[in-house]
């Protein structure tokens, strides 16, 4: 969002000017919807667990563990970012 208050304030025109901030809003909302997407498979796959299906377990236990370290990897780019990166 940042780059389209830029482009307003610039008075910038052209396809140049705009792929900028489109890049950004549409990268902003992959993110979301990698985060969103990651804690309902956690949720199912929570959900799934059975006593008489053990390798049905096993492969959620995989699954849950795989998507909380990809959960674990966004939070540090998040935190990379938001916190550690100089400011302008």
């Amino acid at each position: 969002m940042i780059a389209f208050r830029g482009i307003s304030n610039s008075k910038a025109t052209g396809i140049g000017a705009v792929a900028g901030g489109v890049g950004e809003v549409v990268a902003t909302w992959g993110i979301i919807a990698m985060i969103i997407s990651q804690g309902v498979a956690i949720v199912w796959l929570f959900r799934s667990f059975s006593r008489d299906h053990w390798m049905r377990n096993f492969v959620s236990v995989v699954s849950i563990g795989l998507s909380g370290l990809i959960l674990l990897m966004v939070g540090f780019f998040l935190w990379m970012v938001w916190f550690q990166m100089p400011r302008h």
